[in-house]
This record gives C-alpha cells, structure tokens and sequence, in this order.
C-alpha cells in the first residue's frame, strides 16, 4: 500500500537515549566545583564522571522524546531498532513517520513535513501524487 503523503526515508524512531543526556551534560556540567567562600577547586575525574551519571540519572525519566538516530525507509527498520534496543539505555520508544500536511503551508505555498506517530498517520488526509 502507497501512502501518498510520506517522503522516503520516511520512518523514525522517537524516544530518550541515555547516551544523548550524557553526552549533552559532559558539554554542560563544568569541571570547576564553587566552594563556600568563593572558592573554586577543580574536580578529579571521577568527581567529574560521578557528578555527570548522578544528573543523567534525574534527567533520564523527566526529558522529552526527541529523534534517535536517522530515519529509515519502512517502519520495519524502526521496529528492529526498538526491538534490540537496551531497556537500560533507551525509553518510550515510538516510531513517527514523516508526513507532507497540506493543511500547513510553508512561506512558499507548500505542504509542511512534520512527524507524526504511525498510529495517527492512517486518519490524516492523504497529499497528492506528484
């Protein structure tokens, strides 16, 4: 069955990855520790590791989906990718396909590509055949 209104490599998969808040906070978190009294000391690796595992923890369960990896041609891809992917690592994995709607127009007059999830796209209108 064609779906006239996807785009190739039209499936992704949504969710949050441990390794992207890591790798985020290894940007964010500074290796300088403010002491009482103005004081600023540098912290030892381990510090440093152990500050950053401790706030990917409270950020894994509070941060929103975003898109993991690239996007795929079917949805059987995405599936395999959920499939074999680490609970430890990885939750609410979804997969969204991406979807030209004719109802959201760009500045130049065309369809607006947005990501939807693949249980929706069956109830959205379909966009012309080129």
């Amino acid at each position: 069955m064609l779906l006239l209104g996807l785009v190739m490599t039209a499936f992704a998969v949504y969710g949050v990855s441990r390794h992207s808040i890591k790798r985020r906070l290894t940007q964010k978190i500074s290796r300088w520790d403010e002491r009482p009294g103005g004081v600023r000391v540098w912290l030892s690796e381990d510090e440093w590791l152990d500050r950053i595992e401790h706030r990917t923890d409270e950020l894994f369960q509070k941060v929103r989906p975003t898109r993991i990896g690239d996007a795929y041609d079917a949805p059987q891809y995405a599936e395999q990718f959920i499939r074999l992917a680490d609970p430890q690592n990885f939750h609410s994995l979804h997969i969204r396909a991406a979807y030209h709607d004719k109802r959201k127009l760009n500045r130049h007059g065309q369809p607006t590509l947005t990501w939807v999830p693949l249980e929706q796209l069956r109830g959205l209108p379909q966009a012309e055949a080129a």
